[in-house]
């Protein structure tokens, strides 16, 4: 627990990124593997995770996000993408995958689709499940020395951006939901503001 308090004192949102450190493979894998066992809604993992390396993508997605500098300064930028709603509809491939390819007990795929059913909103739900991972990426590069960045999505922006300059990426059945993006800082951190514990907890 100790070690844990130590990455989420560390973590700060890091605006100016040290241009010349690039993260390491095997770091920036350990970081995606948080994000991929990050907790969702009955499992369904509704996400997928557009690292993105090239700097005339990462320049595109800075203009998307109103000119944000430290998209193009760090290391890598992450856009997590949500899936769209016919992904969870019953018989998508996305869905036969998820509920195992008839090896789920049927009663439980019943279920499943049930549940979605009574969802009012996929897409916004899905893009809800992407902080989970988002947030786990986040604590796992602070556990690494390394930082990072939560960058709100400007998805339509986004998608025209990465379906110009990534073209073999699907990206018609996805729609940006939340940027992450990684590196090591510039500067120092600035002292963390937090509210105290008494101002934000309350046990009934």
């Amino acid at each position: 627990m100790n070690e844990l308090m130590k990455a989420l004192n560390f973590r700060h949102a890091c605006k100016a990124f040290n241009e010349a450190k690039t993260i390491p493979t095997e770091a920036l894998n350990d970081i995606l593997e948080a994000g991929r066992l990050a907790p969702s809604w009955m499992g369904m993992q509704p996400w997928h995770f557009l690292v993105v390396q090239k700097q005339e993508l990462k320049a595109a997605l800075s203009a998307a996000c109103n000119n944000q500098k430290h998209i193009v300064s760090c290391s890598h930028f992450v856009v997590l993408l949500a899936r769209k709603p016919e992904h969870f509809e019953r018989g998508s491939a996305f869905l036969n995958e998820m509920l195992g390819g008839g090896k789920v007990p049927p009663e439980r795929v019943e279920f499943v689709y049930t549940m979605l059913g009574s969802l009012p909103d996929k897409l916004n739900w899905a893009k809800m499940q992407t902080y989970l991972a988002a947030a786990q990426m986040m604590i796992a590069a602070a556990s690494l020395g390394i930082d990072s960045c939560p960058i709100a999505a400007n998805p339509a922006a986004e998608a025209e951006a990465i379906a110009k300059l990534a073209p073999s990426f699907p990206i018609a059945d996805f729609e940006p939901a939340l940027n992450v993006a990684l590196g090591y800082r510039a500067n120092d951190q600035p002292p963390k503001m937090r509210l105290t514990r008494e101002k934000i907890v309350t046990f009934v």
